[in-house]
C-alpha cells in the first residue's frame, strides 16, 4: 500500500491518453495521489473520484517527495472534499491549443482555465499539495501543469525511487 499523499505518474490506455502523451511529449498521461488505504484520488472526465490502487499498474511513485505527516493528512482531507468536482475541460483545450498553435499568447488562456473550480489530474495533485503548504510548482498556475511536468520535476529533484 502506497503511503498517504504520495503522488504517482502513470501511462494509461486509450485514444485520449495517447493524445495527452503526444501533446505533452511524454510517456505518461495521468497523475494520481495515494489515499494510504489502498485507494487513489484522481480526476477523470467524470470528475474527481477515488479508485483502487491496483487500477494502475506501472505507476511511478514520487516516494522522495518531502512531505510531513501533517501535510499528507491535510492534502488527503482536501482531496476528500474535492470528490465529485467536475473535470476541467478548459485546461485540456489550453494544452491542445499550446500544442497546435504554440505562438498563441497563453496568458488569457491560462487564466481562463485556472479560474474554474474544476480539476484535471495533474492540477488536482498541485492543488492538494498547495493546500498542505507544499508548492511543487511555485509561481505556476495549477491548471497549466501536465503529467509531463510532474515527471520532469520528479526527475530533476530526484523524487522517484
Amino acid at each position: 500500500m502506497t503511503p498517504l499523499g504520495t503522488v504517482g505518474i502513470v501511462a494509461t490506455k486509450g485514444f485520449a491518453a495517447g493524445c495527452i502523451r503526444l501533446g505533452t511529449r511524454s510517456h505518461y498521461n495521468h497523475v494520481v495521489i495515494a489515499d494510504g488505504h489502498g485507494g487513489l484520488f484522481e480526476a477523470q472526465p467524470g470528475g474527481v473520484r477515488v479508485v483502487a490502487e491496483d487500477s494502475y499498474a506501472g505507476t511511478v511513485w514520487l516516494t522522495r517527495l518531502d512531505l510531513s505527516n501533517v501535510q499528507r493528512i491535510d492534502a488527503a482531507a482536501w482531496l476528500h472534499s474535492e470528490v465529485g468536482v467536475p473535470y476541467n475541460w478548459p485546461s485540456i483545450v489550453v494544452f491542445a491549443l499550446r500544442t497546435i498553435v504554440p505562438w498563441l499568447p497563453h496568458g488569457w488562456l491560462d487564466r481562463w482555465a485556472d479560474k474554474r473550480r474544476n480539476q484535471i489530474c495533474s492540477e488536482l495533485a498541485v492543488n492538494a499539495l498547495r493546500y498542505a503548504q507544499f508548492d511543487p510548482f511555485p509561481g505556476r498556475r495549477a491548471a497549466t501543469v501536465s503529467p509531463a511536468d510532474w515527471l520532469n520535476l520528479a526527475l530533476a529533484k530526484e523524487w522517484t525511487a
